[in-house]
């Protein structure tokens, strides 16, 4: 807050008129004359101030100021209102994520949160030299969302998200936050969705869930690097196994050279196929291939390994066998 203070302080200068921050009941949380803090705004004089953060609920008002003062001294204030405002939300935040949650002080907004929704994303660089960078990129992105919260936490930037149950928004918001990583810094990253838990304990579950998909992912190379927990039921399953055993298991089933034919493009293949539920007419136009040229490549898997993907237990099969075979030590 005190840097908050000292920049309206020197707003205020400028313009030779007194800078009032409110919060959303017309108290004035911060001012350039420190008396007036405290104090109590009607109504009717609350409705000349701005809006200036709709996260946090904040307005500013200029005493006898004009509506293009007030908006250029909200632009300077902005990130200041981030700083003081946002630290007692991440200390919360990062308090829950290491599992060592102690109430600070009395603050209604965090008691509101008990019963709401919540579920997390976990985003890791391919390398550390671009995280700054990163962090404030994102962190910029959804500035204003007042149902988003953005964090540093270890080696991982968290996004921690007010939860409506649409994964389709999930999925989706993941993949911009990968464009963007990737055609602004010109680097790449992995990122980790947990599940969906009700009350702010529950946070760090969903956390421990992200990182836990971000772990799936690298070990088993699986491509996209969007990884949401729910949907890796049988890579969290064969990440039990004992790694000398699926060696020899996986071994088994693809019968020594016939892991020679999964190549980059078979592998592409059987990705988009399963992605397709088994259906070959939709596959092979997703890969720009005719149906034949599709079938042709199906029953080469079955030649080599006696499974017929088309089938679906096959289809499980071969897939439990190639997560066996991909499998990283890590």
């Amino acid at each position: 807050m005190k840097s908050l203070r000292s920049s309206v302080k020197k707003i205020s200068e400028v313009i030779k008129k007194d800078v009032d921050i409110l919060d959303s009941y017309g108290n004035i949380v911060c001012s350039s004359n420190a008396s007036r803090e405290g104090n109590f705004i009607e109504s009717a004089e609350f409705k000349n101030s701005m809006l200036i953060d709709p996260k946090y609920n904040f307005y500013m008002m200029i005493e006898g100021g004009s509506d293009k003062e007030i908006s250029l001294a909200s632009m300077i204030v902005q990130d200041k209102i981030y700083e003081g405002t946002a630290d007692n939300y991440q200390q919360f935040l990062i308090n829950i994520l290491k599992g060592s949650y102690m109430p600070i002080g009395s603050d209604e907004k965090i008691d509101g949160l008990k019963d709401k929704y919540f579920i997390a994303y976990c985003i890791k660089l391919l390398t550390s030299e671009h995280f700054d960078n990163a962090y404030s990129l994102i962190r910029n992105s959804f500035y204003g969302d007042s149902k988003k919260w953005v964090l540093p936490f270890e080696d991982k930037i968290v996004i921690v998200k007010e939860a409506d149950f649409e994964f389709d928004e999930v999925k989706s918001d993941a993949r911009m936050i990968k464009d963007m990583i990737n055609t602004e810094l010109y680097t790449d990253a992995s990122i980790g969705v947990g599940n969906i838990y009700k009350g702010f304990m529950n946070i760090k579950k969903s956390y421990d869930e992200a990182v836990e998909a971000v772990r799936l992912g690298d070990m088993f190379s699986l491509p996209g690097k969007i990884y949401v927990i729910n949907e890796m039921l049988i890579e969290r399953l064969v990440s039990f196994m004992p790694f000398a055993k699926a060696e020899e298991m996986a071994d088994g089933i693809l019968k020594g050279n016939s892991e020679d034919i999964f190549d980059d493009e078979m592998l592409r293949t059987i990705e988009v196929f399963y992605k397709n539920n088994l259906n070959i007419s939709d596959s092979s136009r997703i890969l720009y291939i005719h149906r034949n040229t599709l079938l042709y490549r199906l029953e080469k898997i079955q030649k080599a390994t006696g499974l017929d993907i088309r089938k679906f237990q096959d289809a499980v099969t071969l897939k439990i066998s190639l997560l066996l075979k991909s499998r990283r030590q890590i």
